[in-house]
């Protein structure tokens, strides 16, 4: 049976006492946790892994999005929307089959079989 080991070396305590604070201020600065704190947003059963998101995460996402919507027109990019849903022919001809079909999810229209990763 193998078992994989992780490890980090650090030259002097100063670097490891460094390195440990920053993980400290990572967990301090958790979106999940502070999703919780702040009232942004919430995640339930009924489809596990996509944020509900309340007012106030709301407003940050939108507030976002106009941002980005106008950093990408000051560089001349244009906005497009893509389909959800693909072939799954599509998915193996590009490669992505076998590496994220286990994270994908299905359905069957009209006689063919679709995937969607998101």
């Amino acid at each position: 049976m193998l078992t994989r080991v992780y490890g980090t070396a650090f030259f002097s305590a100063k670097e490891l006492d460094a390195h440990l604070e920053r993980l400290e201020q990572a967990r301090a600065r958790d979106h999940r946790k502070l999703g919780r704190e702040l009232d942004l947003f919430s995640f339930s059963d009924l489809s596990p892994g996509s944020p509900f998101w309340h007012p106030a995460g709301q407003a940050i996402w939108n507030a976002l999005s106009q941002l980005w919507r106008e950093q990408n027109a000051a560089r001349g990019y244009q906005e497009v929307h893509t389909p959800i849903l693909y072939d799954v022919e599509l998915w193996k001809q590009s490669g992505h089959w076998d590496k994220y079909r286990d994270h994908m999810y299905f359905t069957e229209v009209e006689g063919g079989r679709w995937a969607s990763s998101r």
